[in-house]
């Protein structure tokens, strides 16, 4: 009897461990699923490769060879969150990030910058993520 107690309690630990798990994994799944969405990363569900160079103070983002409804899709997710908003989901469209978006002839440029080191700390690991 205490064999099968034993037994059974070790069970019940192996299957309940993944419960158990750590809240920082849990945080950072929550957060790469939350990225995943049209209101963090303008480029979501789009048929782009953005190529991003990071500046001192921010980011500039480059995207070419894209059809002319993902150039249209994206110039729309830039300019539904006013600058003025303050919205929180996309660093690029923060309070006190300087950001303009302008067609090119084969594509458009974002660019993204800011005065505050947190801001353009966070500008850049929005761009780390998109570019990889």
């Amino acid at each position: 009897m205490k064999k099968l107690l034993i037994l059974a309690s070790i069970l019940t630990l192996i299957v309940a461990a993944p419960a158990f798990g750590c809240d920082k994994a849990k945080a950072a799944k929550m957060a790469d699923a939350s990225y995943n969405s049209v209101d963090t990363n303008v480029f979501h569900g789009l048929n782009v490769q953005p190529t991003v160079t990071r500046l001192d103070n921010g980011v500039k983002i480059i995207v070419v060879n894209a059809s002319q409804d993902d150039i249209a899709a994206i110039e729309n997710r830039m300019g539904s969150c006013p600058k003025s908003s303050g919205c929180t989901n996309c660093p690029i469209k923060a309070n006190g990030v300087t950001r303009s978006v302008k067609r090119t002839d084969d594509g458009l440029v974002i660019m993204a910058t800011a005065d505050d080191a947190e801001l353009v700390s966070k500008i850049h690991e929005y761009a780390s993520k998109i570019s990889s």
